[in-house]
């Protein structure tokens, strides 16, 4: 989601509050294989209402539910995704 979205505090909220608690990745995954992924930095390709809904969608399966946390220096963000 844009950062300057009006539902953006929302969705920060929302987000990390989904990713408490979830198996944290340490080995890179095949993300491009993920039937489910977002990204609480970036633009996940979808309208923010639908975001909001894909997370409910996702943490609706917390034994599936994995995250990756990406640090290369100029870019961090947290993935969540279901395999």
């Amino acid at each position: 989601m844009d950062v300057n979205a009006a539902e953006w505090a929302d969705w920060e909220t929302a987000f990390l509050k989904a990713a408490e608690g979830v198996e944290l990745v340490t080995k890179s995954p095949s993300l491009a294989a993920a039937a489910h992924l977002l990204c609480l930095y970036g633009d996940n390709g979808m309208a923010p209402d639908e975001e909001f809904v894909e997370l409910a969608q996702m943490t609706a399966r917390p034994g599936e539910l994995k995250k990756v946390e990406v640090d290369v220096g100029y870019w961090q963000d947290t993935i969540l995704f279901i395999p």
